[in-house]
């Protein structure tokens, strides 16, 4: 007997069905079956019947269509195996056919469609396994929903389209078009049925395997089905004859709703008529009894209830019996939930002049809540926030009374991390997100798959070892991860195994910055010794390991010898079962297994075992290329979803999918704008189903407005939408999801707020804006529990209110001051400081704040890992090679050296930069070499007590009556600080201090190179030392607006016109030149980058500009900083003569 049970709650039907298992069977050992449509309804239901009766045991919950499999000994065939004709093995045997039987698959004699021209020119195979898949996707949805159309391609042999007007799978007018497609489907479906036995295509009742045969209960159960193919209805109906068929249907309205129309659907059907009466006045009877009859009802379940009205209609055809009777329940309470609710429950169209009167919504009233947001971080941080305030409000509400579920859980996974991870935390899971994304294992295996014919980049290849698996598999430690990084980047590696790989790629085999090249050059610095700079067999030593370090080294070879064995048995074709061997090698090489990964591996072990498995079962035994076998595995790691955390008694995030239905106090919905939902699946052209569609077929659409419905309706408090509703760089407004419109306009319609209100809250962009925190003050929906954003909207708020704050006013420095004394401020509680170290200071004051005092670091550009070599030599590659080349300029392997270190480009251009840095070097040597003493030069200790300071330190490059400090960099005005705080510690320390000489190329390229001197300071040294250190002192407590460049433009403008100290306030014109020398090391330049473009400095002074006009630039503590620095250094700094 085919039984219905109907009701609007879950809770109704749940106990239902815990009143039909109450029912003892005749064998009590056989198992219940219990059909449900997803895992999560699975958990849920396990919950509720140990509820009710303290244990659930001996239940099988199944898919309906397992069920039909089971009741008809689906597979067996006279107690041979014989394979399923599922999708995988449907799609190898569909390449099989279109790879060796061109005819049969893709050539029409009446010149239809073919599929083979889309596989014309497959050079690796991946284009035919991709219509493959889609062709076995095409049948596999046939079997379920177009039988008789598969019935009828069995036993007609011709091929011919008269077979399918038994099945009447197409309208008059449209055989032609779906013609072309049945002469190469009907063929290729017979082909199949020959290798596998599909789903049954016309059920009867001797197909069923009965009760009492050790396959099927006395009952079956399905549950909270919400739609179901109609050859499924047919199955259970005729299975109904034989047992007990129970269908628990969760079903919106206790009235006769199946030929509701929405108000768009009536509109079109109008105009419909209208058409077809212009055309043929007799013919328009149908259509105009159809317009006659239908009407809209609710317009929510009109809207959105297509897939539950044609289910529930197509039900009508059977012969059921309702043993429960009415179980159907009005939503109780005055909420704006509870009223929609009711209204869909008897279908009431609220509105003025309509079935119901406007309601007023509550004070306070957040049942129903629609918020648009700026992006699906800002949806995080919002509904976060309401989620708080929900707990608040409610002591007993639980974590697991509330579900939020998105259309792609994938997209928004990282977000919701990142944003429910933070204080205040909520226990939380994530649901339904892909395996590969939850597993680190999978996902390393997927990158070594995705290493195959790449450049084996550094970047890449260290990305791989980053992975546990992987480096617990050659016994190598995080902190061992890090140096390994560190020292092959060191060694020049780039890209590139060997030369022999970069010459398969790009035809030219060198060797440098390859993997082996990196190895060679470390093994060669663990084997010789310390500081040795010679080749040793054409390798240059590198630093990296030494002592008992090399066996770090060891293990790393190791695994790049194994990693690139394993790659390189990727390279040829292979049979399926080939390639399952060869895969099963890869994973047992390069991945360890422990008892945090054993299920990650088993599952990666079957996938592969299967994907052989199905090859064999679809006929293909011939060898493919490794593209298609990385797309099939990457496919099955994607489509395998995990349920584990469903429902695991914290905040369930999840994806929204059929039979999610599960009642909860809150239920969310996240990424409800028209692009996310409803989502749209693209139909390839051949599928028939969607060339005659029929009643009860699977719509993507429409059953993503049904689970909208439901979700709504499994809301017992309150339903919260969230969306992407404005644009995050213009503000401009995003349209909503079609059904959240739809509720929208019901609510517009049917309700009214006294207070101005409305169901919709639009979010400001940033979550520290000022509105979320005077919410108590004019009633604002905006609120947030976030301190740390509450900080920084108390800060922004405070800086407004003070719009003429000069710029570092909490600096420390005097407003206005042109020249500053810190010779008396303490260095701190220590009283010390290194050379070293106020060198390093005065370098960047504001970045050296930000890092030492509040750990805030930028990562440069240089601490990536380069994965392509330079093809020209700048920056700061190019000072590191042009001091190289002073350092072994008589070295007449010099050039050899320097390849072998990999520092230089590839081939013939790597030797065009080496002569073109030496020739740069070479004037700065001819100078160096006619200034500089020929005496050694030697070093002097630092010990300076300044005042309560001590100073300790070492100052190179010191000779008999002066220093000479020499280098390729040019002479910058950071290098003259550095070199002038070093002639200063010289000055106070030499018994008989000298001139200091500074020695480089010339900044501005007027000459080859360039030779400046510091005269001798030993009594103002100490003063100017101490000013200096007072200055570090403060930029110890606070920022210190000092930035080198553009000071240095200042000083130098202003003593170059003469101007002094002792002469008082600066003229306006003068002051005007210095600022327009200055403006453009602070603004950049279209080649190189000011000032205000660096990240600390950017950071700190925002969109300001000190540079505007002059009391800006005075009040900023910018000029004050750089004449108290550089006028005594430019006062006693000379041109060399």
């Amino acid at each position: 007997m085919l039984n219905l049970i109907k009701s609007n709650r879950m809770e109704h039907l749940v106990d239902a069905l815990c009143r039909v298992i109450s029912q003892v069977p005749e064998d009590p050992m056989v198992p219940e079956i219990i059909g449900i449509q997803s895992r999560g309804m699975k958990q849920w239901l396990t919950t509720a019947i140990a509820k009710t009766f303290g244990i659930c045991a001996n239940v099988e919950f199944l898919f309906p269509r397992e069920i039909i499999e089971r009741a008809t000994g689906y597979g067996k065939n006279e107690g041979q195996y014989l394979p399923l004709l599922n999708r995988d093995m449907m799609t190898w045997a569909v390449m099989d056919m279109l790879a060796h039987d061109a005819e049969a698959a893709g050539a029409s004699p009446s010149g239809g469609i073919a599929p083979l021209a889309y596989v014309k020119e497959d050079k690796n195979g991946r284009k035919t396994l991709q219509l493959s898949r889609k062709i076995a996707a095409c049948f596999d949805d046939y079997q379920v929903y177009r039988p008789d159309m598969l019935a009828a391609w069995a036993t007609n042999t011709d091929g011919a389209g008269q077979s399918f007007q038994a099945g009447q799978s197409f309208q008059a007018g449209q055989s032609g078009r779906a013609g072309s497609h049945e002469t190469w489907q009907a063929p290729l479906w017979r082909k199949l049925i020959q290798l596998g036995r599909p789903l049954p295509q016309r059920v009867d009742s001797s197909e069923f395997v009965g009760p009492g045969k050790g396959h099927m209960p006395q009952r079956i159960s399905l549950f909270g089905v919400s739609a179901m193919p109609p050859g499924f209805l047919d199955a259970f109906d005729i299975l109904g004859r034989t047992l007990d068929v129970f269908l628990f249907l969760l079903t919106p309205s206790s009235q006769f709703f199946f030929d509701l129309r929405s108000k768009r659907q009536i509109d079109r059907m109008a105009l419909d008529e209208d058409d077809t009466a212009e055309e043929d006045i007799g013919g328009a009877s149908g259509l105009f009894d159809d317009l006659f009859i239908a009407q809209e009802g609710n317009p929510l379940l009109a809207a959105l209830g297509r897939t539950g009205r044609e289910f529930h209609g197509i039900l009508e055809n059977f012969d059921y019996h309702e043993p429960f009777g009415d179980l159907f329940e009005a939503p109780a309470g005055p909420s704006m939930l509870a009223v929609i609710q009711s209204d869909i429950l008897n279908l009431v169209h609220r509105g003025k002049n309509l079935d119901a009167q406007v309601l007023p919504v509550a004070d306070g009233d957040l049942s129903v809540a629609v918020h648009a947001c700026h992006s699906p971080m800002r949806e995080a941080q919002v509904l976060k926030d309401l989620l708080l305030d929900a707990f608040r409000q409610d002591p007993g509400l639980a974590p697991h009374d509330i579900i939020v579920m998105m259309p792609d859980i994938e997209a928004y996974a990282p977000y919701l991390e990142a944003v429910f991870s933070q204080a205040p935390k909520l226990p939380y899971t994530v649901s339904d997100r892909r395996k590969r994304s939850e597993s680190r294992t999978l996902d390393a295996f997927l990158n070594i798959l995705a290493l195959t014919d790449t450049r084996l980049e550094a970047s890449r290849v260290m990305a791989v070892l980053l992975a546990p698996a992987v480096a617990e598999k050659f016994g190598l430690k995080l902190s061992d991860r890090d140096r390994v990084a560190e020292a092959f980047t060191a060694a020049g590696v780039i890209w590139g195994e060997d030369g022999a790989h970069r010459k398969r790629l790009m035809g030219l085999g060198f060797e440098e910055n390859t993997w082996q090249f990196g190895i060679r050059r470390l093994m060669a610095g663990i084997a010789m010794p310390d500081g040795e700079d010679d080749l040793v067999g054409n390798v240059l030593p590198g630093d990296g390991f030494e002592g008992l370090d090399a066996d770090i080294l060891g293990r790393t070879a190791h695994f790049l010898d194994t990693l690139f064995s394993c790659l390189n048995r990727l390279t040829k074709e292979r049979t399926p079962a080939e390639w399952g061997d060869t895969l099963k090698y890869l994973v047992r090489s390069l991945l360890e297994t422990d008892h945090s990964n054993e299920g990650d591996i088993g599952f990666l072990l079957s996938a592969i075992d299967e994907m052989a498995a199905q090859a064999a079962d679809g006929g293909y035994d011939k060898p493919v290329g490794f593209p298609v076998i990385r797309d099939i595995i990457e496919y099955k790691l994607d489509q395998n979803i995990s349920q584990g955390s469903f429902m695991a008694g914290s905040l369930t995030f999840c994806n929204l999918m059929p039979m999610r239905s599960i009642p909860f106090k809150i239920v969310c919905l996240m990424g409800m704008d028209e692009q996310g939902f409803p989502r749209t699946v693209k139909a390839p052209g051949f599928n028939l189903i969607h060339t005659a569609p029929r009643p009860g077929d699977k719509q993507e659409r429409e059953e993503d407005c049904y689970l909208f419905l439901e979700s709504l309706l499994s809301a017992r408090e309150r339903l919260i939408i969230t969306y992407t509703g404005m644009s995050i760089s213009d503000n401009t407004p995003i349209p909503c999801a079609g059904p959240v419109a739809e509720l929208m306009d019901v609510v517009a319609a049917g309700f009214e707020y006294p207070q101005g209100g409305s169901i919709q809250t639009d979010h400001p962009l940033h979550p520290f804006s000022p509105a979320y925190f005077r919410a108590q003050e004019d009633k604002s929906p905006l609120f947030s529990y976030s301190q740390a954003q509450c900080r920084i909207a108390e800060t922004r708020e405070m800086l407004k209110k003070q719009p003429d704050t000069p710029l570092f006013a909490d600096c420390g420095l005097p407003e206005g001051a042109q020249l500053l004394d810190f010779s008396e401020v303490e260095v701190g509680h220590s009283g010390e400081i290194s050379l070293d170290e106020l060198t390093a200071f005065f370098r960047h004051p504001v970045r050296h704040y930000l890092s030492t005092e509040l750990g805030i670091v930028f990562p440069e550009p240089r601490d990536q890992i380069a994965d392509r070599e330079p093809f020209q030599v700048a920056g700061l590659a190019q000072y590191h090679l042009g001091t190289l080349s002073l350092s072994l300029w008589d070295d007449p392997r010099s050039a050899e050296k320097i390849r072998a270190a990999g520092l230089l480009p590839l081939g013939s251009k790597g030797e065009m930069e080496w002569e073109r840095i030496r020739m740069l070097a070479a004037p700065v040597r001819t100078l160096a070499e006619s200034v500089t003493p020929k005496t050694a030069a030697g070093h002097l200790p630092v010990a300076l007590d300044l005042g309560g300071v001590h100073m300790t330190g070492n100052i190179g490059d010191v000779f008999a009556s002066q220093r000479v400090v020499s280098g390729f960099g040019a002479v910058t005005p950071a290098r003259l600080l550095k070199q002038w705080i070093h002639h200063l510690a010289y000055c106070l320390t030499a018994e008989a201090p000298g001139e200091s000489v500074v020695i480089g190329r010339d900044p501005k390229g007027k000459a080859p190179a360039a030779a400046l001197t510091f005269s001798p300071v030993p009594d103002k040294a100490k003063a100017y030392l101490s000013s200096l250190i007072g200055l570090y002192a403060v930029g110890r407590q606070r920022v210190l607006p000092f930035f080198g460049t553009p000071g240095f433009a200042l000083a130098k403008t202003l003593v170059s016109r003469g101007w002094r100290p002792e002469d008082g306030s600066i003229p306006e014109d003068l002051l005007d030149s210095a600022m327009e020398k200055a403006r453009p090391s602070w603004n950049g330049t279209p080649f190189v980058p000011g000032e205000r473009e660096n990240r600390n400095t950017a950071l700190v002074f925002g969109g300001k500009a000190p540079f505007s006009d002059r009391e800006t630039l005075k009040n900023s503590g910018i000029l004050a900083t750089a004449l108290t620095v550089f006028i005594p250094l430019l006062e006693n700094l000379h041109d060399f003569s």
